[in-house]
């Protein structure tokens, strides 16, 4: 019996053993559970290696894609020796299935997980972290000694720009404790336009969660289960959460008018252009920098996980070769048509902000001489860009709900299917619709402004009403019913506008009084910190919800309280690393163009 028990006990502790049950097994339940992945267990294969034995060897995790005629694509984890290539994975998948009936033979690639060696582009990321940890690590010393020097003579609150060197200033912009105390206060410096850090925030949680959902559809167990609940009434508001990137373009347009009819006013109309163009360069490039070094270079030595490889490759390829056009911001045009761009395609937002901010100028300018003339350029340019969408989503056979078939096959002559959803011309209009909105409170701003009550609850309603209907209108099509295709080029051309103006509405009646507890929740301080963190953040969450599910070991099941816990608890943790994104990065380089234009003057 001992005996039996000794070998029974050495069996389950083999290599072999270890490596086989590690394996993932045919979902064979897939036609009920809609999940056709079996991933096996990631961690324990790739543990063999570091278990030495007499006999041992290295074992090296493979994930399998595997196609039959009459059956979907199934996704397995194979664990095998180190010494099988993809190759050799592939062949013993069609090997073992090339006596079954010819409808059920399978063929197959392999992606098996490997070890990267730091080349040179990571050697590079890591100098470039250090470089700005070594700069903040400085500063903050360097702060706290001038701290410590000023409490020593008795003026524990002398302003630290007495000393006007030039050094001095730059490496006091890198310090920890003053960034981090700037980017935490929930000071009111001007409650003028303080519900805009409502908008930010909650169109940024938005993003996130429609994203999450994105994911979930590769990594959820009970597939079938989360696509029923998905096509629920209610989450209408996630498959349409790209509304929340036009809340941001929206914004973005609103600021830039409202800051720059200020800085004309003050100056006699007049603004120095060069440093409006170089102020957005290098305001956002930065960060685009890190993202995209972190993202191509170093993200697969930090974590590692079942579909990792076949994640992370593909985007590594495209970054080294499309990397240029993310710091010429055209990422949305070349290679055309493009998915959301070909490296870290999230930052299409990027390249369409930074293109209507380049065109914005001879807006800006006719706005202030003469409103009218202004208005009647924005104008015209919305209908241009009106009738662009409507022409190219007629001829591509453009659909305004997922859940409905495309018109025509016209989309294949285009080799993608992204010629209207990151495109300029789609999104110019909503991003007008924020400049308008910011010449109003430029020229309300100071001013008693009252309106009937019979007209703020007619436009409360109607900003409802519409937001409403885009996000929830088109749910009869979930069931299968036909939507007429000049109601969706209709719907497709005018939503995202229709969806400033309803932000337009809200903006204005909370900034004149009228928001009641809209304004109220919209005002909130929390808002404010993390407000300064909204861009980093954004830069950022799609690597954070990446990496947290294609590295489990284990498919994720979906429900309602699972899904709440991973969405805060993933909102948090994006927060937390754009902080220190904003504080080692994205506030020093702030700081030291501030002190470049404050010499310039």
């Amino acid at each position: 019996m001992d005996y039996s028990c000794d070998s029974l006990s050495n069996i389950r502790t083999s290599p072999t053993f270890r490596m086989f049950s590690a394996n993932g097994e045919l979902p064979l339940d897939f036609m009920v559970t809609g999940n056709t992945k079996s991933l096996g267990t990631f961690s324990q294969c790739e543990a063999v290696k570091d278990t030495p034995t007499e006999s041992s060897f290295d074992a090296n995790y493979c994930l399998v894609t595997v196609d039959a005629l009459l059956l979907p694509s199934f996704m397995l984890g194979y664990c095998v020796p180190k010494s099988c290539r993809n190759e050799d994975v592939v062949k013993i998948v069609e090997t073992v299935t090339s006596n079954l009936p010819f409808f059920l033979r399978m063929r197959s690639t392999s992606v098996c997980n490997k070890d990267y060696d730091l080349d040179a582009g990571a050697i590079a990321t890591i100098c470039f972290c250090v470089i700005f940890g070594a700069l903040v690590v400085i500063g903050t010393i360097y702060d706290l000694y001038i701290r410590r020097h000023n409490v020593e003579n008795g003026s524990p609150h002398s302003d630290r720009a007495a000393h006007q060197g030039y050094v001095h200033q730059f490496v006091l912009a890198c310090s920890f404790l003053e960034n981090g105390r700037k980017i935490l206060s929930a000071k009111v410096t001007s409650p003028y336009l303080l519900c805009l850090n409502g908008i930010r925030v909650l169109s940024f949680s938005w993003v996130f969660i429609g994203h999450v959902f994105m994911i979930l559809l590769f990594v959820t167990e009970n597939k079938k289960y989360f696509l029923d609940c998905f096509n629920g009434f209610w989450y209408q508001a996630i498959w349409n959460a790209t509304f929340s990137v036009d809340s941001f373009f929206y914004l973005s347009g609103l600021l830039v008018t409202y800051l720059s009819m200020k800085q004309m006013a003050s100056n006699n109309g007049k603004i120095n252009w060069l440093v409006y163009y170089i102020h957005r360069y290098w305001r956002i490039t930065w960060v685009l920098l890190f993202v995209m070094l972190f993202y191509t270079y170093l993200i697969l030595h930090m974590f590692d996980g079942p579909m990792y490889q076949l994640t992370y490759e593909d985007a590594r390829k495209k970054c080294n070769e499309y990397w240029w056009t993310n710091m010429l911001y055209i990422n949305n045009w070349y290679p055309f048509p493009g998915v959301g761009g070909p490296c870290i395609g999230w930052v299409w937002y990027l390249a369409c902000d930074m293109q209507f901010y380049w065109l914005s100028p001879p807006i800006l300018i006719l706005l202030y001489r003469s409103w009218k003339w202004g208005m009647g350029l924005i104008a015209s340019l919305c209908v241009a860009c009106w009738c662009v969408v409507a022409l190219i989503a007629t001829h591509f056979g453009e659909v305004a709900s997922i859940f409905h078939e495309r018109y025509n096959d016209n989309i294949n002559d285009a080799n993608g299917n992204d010629v209207v959803y990151g495109k300029s011309y789609t999104r110019w209009p909503v991003y007008m619709v924020g400049m308008i909105t910011g010449y109003i409170l430029y020229r309300l701003e100071g001013k008693k402004f009252e309106m009937s009550m019979a007209f703020v609850v007619s436009g409360w309603c109607v900003a409802i009403a519409t937001g409403l209907a885009i996000i929830y209108g088109l749910w009869y099509t979930v069931e299968g019913h036909y939507m007429p295709q000049w109601l969706a080029v209709l719907y497709i051309t005018l939503s995202r506008p229709a969806w400033a103006a309803a932000l337009g509405w809200m903006t204005i009646a909370c900034v004149t009084g009228y928001g009641g507890p809209v304004n109220t929740i919209l005002s909130w301080k929390i808002w404010i910190p993390l407000s300064r963190l909204t861009f980093s953040a954004y830069m950022i969450h799609l690597p954070v919800i990446v990496m947290g599910y294609m590295s489990r070991d284990r498919l994720l099941f979906y429900d309602v309280y699972n899904l709440v816990y991973l969405i805060l608890g993933g909102i948090v943790l994006t927060f937390a690393v754009a902080f220190t994104i904003s504080v080692f990065l994205e506030s020093p380089t702030i700081g030291w163009e501030k002190i470049v234009l404050k010499r310039m003057k």
